[in-house]
């Protein structure tokens, strides 16, 4: 047979093959398609819907509900610790958002303003009138930058921390920092003039969540307490740790170690 017959042969063979390999690829994939597991996975993606829960779970924490801590002990506040639902216990549906909520302020603007509708929490307005925290003016709340350890303003008070710390906060060696019972953020919202990224972190109490503040106001913020177990950060995460009137019982139950580890991530 001549090579000219040979060449078109294998062309011949090659085509055919390769329309073989075509189809059936085609056929496993379309046969995956309307597979029972799929079709399954696609109903039930079809069918998952949740209606919003009732109004007055808007401001609904599932780990950090007031009903179920007050089951728990409060020896070494271990009431304050997260206390998750189980699995039947579990709400199935979406926390509305607050009656007239509106889109939060931009940053910087945020850093001393944010809707009253948003957070509408009074109590913390009424308890610290006299130390300048937070003021209500109209619709939207203010943030003077006042506090119980700020006499002459977070300003001053940043300027006194700078003194006692062996590097300069614009050096860039403090980016992260911890701040334990932070109030209403504004100590975390005068670092950010410094380039200072700042996790404020505060247990739910008598004022309400205070750490709403502070996510309104822009800023990263947790609801958490040093009680008896350590909080969930990788290390090197942060590069100092501030607490100031931060209500931590340092010198019993080993509080102080359990603060000491989370610095040992710094």
């Amino acid at each position: 047979m001549s090579s000219k017959y040979l060449t078109i042969l294998n062309i011949i063979i090659f085509i055919t093959s390769l329309f073989t390999f075509s189809y059936i690829i085609t056929s496993s994939f379309s046969s995956s398609l309307s597979s029972p597991s799929l079709q399954t996975s696609k109903s039930l993606t079809k069918n998952s819907h949740f209606d919003f829960c009732p109004t007055n779970f808007t401001n609904y924490c599932p780990c950090e509900d007031p009903k179920r801590q007050k089951k728990f002990p409060n020896k070494k506040w271990f009431r304050k610790e997260r206390h998750c639902p189980k699995a039947n216990e579990r709400l199935k549906c979406l926390i509305p958002k607050p009656k007239g909520y509106q889109k939060p302020f931009h940053w910087p603007k945020s850093k001393d303003n944010a809707w009253f509708s948003n957070v509408p929490f009074t109590k913390l307005v009424e308890y610290k009138r006299l130390q300048n925290w937070i003021r209500l003016e109209g619709d939207r709340f203010v943030f003077p930058g006042g506090g119980t350890s700020f006499p002459d303003g977070v300003e001053g008070y940043v300027d006194d921390l700078k003194k006692l710390l062996p590097v300069s906060l614009n050096s860039g060696w403090i980016r992260t920092v911890l701040d334990v019972g932070c109030g209403v953020a504004s100590f975390g919202a005068s670092l950010m003039e410094y380039g200072v990224l700042t996790m404020s972190i505060a247990p739910s109490d008598e004022h309400e969540a205070q750490v709403m503040f502070a996510l309104e106001r822009g800023l990263p913020a947790m609801l958490g307490v040093f009680s008896t177990h350590r909080l969930t950060f990788p290390s090197n995460s942060f590069d100092m740790a501030h607490c100031s009137r931060c209500l931590v019982q340092w010198t019993a139950y080993g509080n102080i170690s359990i603060f000491f580890f989370s610095l040992d991530n710094t």
